[in-house]
């Protein structure tokens, strides 16, 4: 306990970190909850990209229950997706018999790109996005699903299964999952993940009673590293100035606008560290059973190929994570001694995943060990701090098996 709160009162005394949570549970018990800086024991934060494995753990949900499948084709639930585009190295664009499948989207390699810059498919995804926004902000109704379908439009960086990019996957993956049920995100996955599991902090939104509660924002100077801290306004109407990419301030108090299966969550280090725990114990917990230990071991085996691994390890997001493979919206560690620039001396198996604010869940069923840090940095992970509580992770949690 003493290593890890000297490794992050460290990072706030020097500056470069304004708040934090850490929970950490061991074989089903919880070894550390300590807060830091600005935030209180039950902080709220957004998640960002954790909320992605959520949204990987309700798809194969409704797999086990036969309302989904693997091999369905995008284009059966989102036709703009039956026109197949892609962008040739010359960017040029071609067109695919190939069709996206589910299985494409949980494991990132359907092509979809998030906007941004860099390739032909993140530079168009951007237009796209700008002009979506701008239809939003001038009055037109447009529903998730119609959203969702729009992106199909889009030429992507490469046919389906031929690469992998990380992209808004699991955002569309979350329409198609309000398709199949019926249900909006929120009553979705409360029903079938956060109320069997007791997650009452963890929603789409923050409820305005609980607002106090949500940690600090932050960005850190480029030039000094020190942080700055912002205001965080209330959201109190479902309209909003971005989609998949929502780095701000504000708090939500009702569910956005775009709900995004890939980044709209909020949570507590207490309710993440219950669901990790669950991952970790083959999909239950005490008596609840949210998935097969059959399912959740194919969750967790890597997926990616030699050609998509190569893919990977260039793009912007990918190279980040060197010595984890990846699947179900979840980095896997298949390497240890490629990891060990992240300071990772971990043991293969290990999986997880990290969100744009900082924070990450660390679950290593070798150790029997469920590790979630939050913070709220705009600036991203700080990168001394997360090495330093890898390195402390691995060496103070041994192997058990």
């Amino acid at each position: 306990m003493n290593k890890f709160d000297d490794i992050i009162n460290n990072a706030i005394n020097n500056g470069s970190l304004g708040g934090a949570n850490l929970t950490i549970l061991q074989s089903g018990k919880k070894v550390v909850h300590a807060h830091y800086g600005t935030d209180g024991e039950d902080a709220i934060y957004r998640l960002y990209s954790m909320t992605k494995i959520f949204t990987a753990v309700v798809a194969r949900k409704l797999i086990e229950k036969q309302q989904l499948s693997l091999t369905d084709q995008l284009s059966d639930y989102l036709p703009e997706y039956g026109n197949q585009l892609f962008f040739d190295e010359d960017g040029h664009i071609n067109h695919s018999d190939k069709p996206i499948t589910i299985e494409h989207l949980l494991n990132m390699t359907s092509g979809i790109s998030y906007p941004s810059t860099g390739t032909y498919g993140k530079e168009k995804t951007k237009e796209h996005e700008e002009a979506i926004v701008a239809m939003l902000k001038a009055g037109r109704t447009l529903s998730n699903r119609d959203i969702a379908n729009s992106y199909g439009r889009v030429p992507r960086d490469f046919e389906p299964g031929e690469g992998w990019e990380y992209g808004a996957n699991a955002d569309i993956l979350g329409s198609v999952l309000e398709i199949v049920s019926n249900k909006d995100l929120e009553t979705l996955y409360q029903e079938e993940l956060f109320e069997p599991l007791k997650m009452k902090d963890t929603h789409f939104f923050v409820p305005e009673s609980e607002t106090h509660r949500v940690s600090g924002v932050f960005t850190r100077d480029t030039k000094f590293e020190l942080v700055v801290q912002h205001n965080r306004p209330l959201t109190k109407k479902p309209e909003n100035g971005y989609l998949t990419l929502p780095l701000h301030n504000n708090i939500d108090v009702v569910a956005p606008l775009y709900v995004a299966g890939g980044g709209s969550a909020y949570s507590t280090a207490d309710d993440y560290a219950v669901f990790g725990e669950m991952l970790r114990n083959n999909g239950r917990l005490n008596d609840v059973t949210i998935l097969s230990g059959a399912t959740v071991k194919d969750m967790v085996t890597p997926s990616l190929t030699e050609k998509q691994m190569a893919f990977k390890n260039k793009d912007e997001v990918g190279v980040t994570v060197p010595g984890y493979n990846y699947s179900n919206l979840m980095r896997i560690l298949t390497n240890p001694e490629q990891a060990k620039v992240l300071g990772v001396n971990g043991t293969i198996g290990e999986f997880g995943w990290d969100g744009a604010g900082g924070n990450f869940i660390v679950i290593d069923p070798s150790r029997e060990l469920v590790a979630v840090f939050m913070m709220q940095d705009n600036s991203g992970p700080e990168p001394i701090l997360r090495r330093a509580l890898y390195k402390a992770l691995m060496s103070e949690f041994k192997v058990i098996h």
